[in-house]
C-alpha cells in the first residue's frame, strides 16, 4: 500500500502506516477447520477418521474443500459418515480432484 498512487497527502499517509499481512498457503490446520465449518454448514458430522483420509486425498487444496464436503453430505443418505462410506462417494466423483492416487 504504501507504494499506491493516493489523490491526497493524507491519503497517502495512511497507506504508509498501514500494517501489512501476508497470507501463506493453506496448512493442516486450516485445511482441519474448513473441513469443519463446510461440514456444519451442511449438516455433516466430520470424524477426524474423515478429515485424515480427505487431507490425504485433497491435499491442502482449498479449493476442493467445498465440493467434495458438497458431494459427500449430498450423497451420505443418512448413513453414518466413516472412512469406507467417504471412498465409496468420492471414487464416483473423480472430477472432483487433482489426480492424485489414494494413500
Amino acid at each position: 500500500p504504501s507504494q499506491w498512487r493516493a489523490a491526497t497527502t493524507d491519503r497517502a499517509s495512511r497507506l504508509q502506516a498501514a500494517p501489512l499481512a501476508q497470507i501463506g498457503p493453506p496448512d493442516e490446520p486450516m485445511m482441519r477447520a474448513r473441513f469443519q465449518a463446510i461440514a456444519k454448514s451442511q449438516y455433516l458430522d466430520m470424524p477426524k477418521a474423515v478429515e485424515d483420509y480427505l487431507l490425504v486425498r485433497i491435499g491442502l487444496r482449498y479449493d476442493l474443500v467445498a465440493p467434495v464436503i458438497e458431494a459427500l453430505s449430498g450423497a451420505v443418505s443418512g448413513r453414518e459418515l466413516t472412512v469406507p462410506v467417504a471412498r465409496e462417494i468420492l471414487e464416483h466423483q473423480p472430477e472432483l480432484f487433482d489426480g492424485r492416487e489414494e494413500s
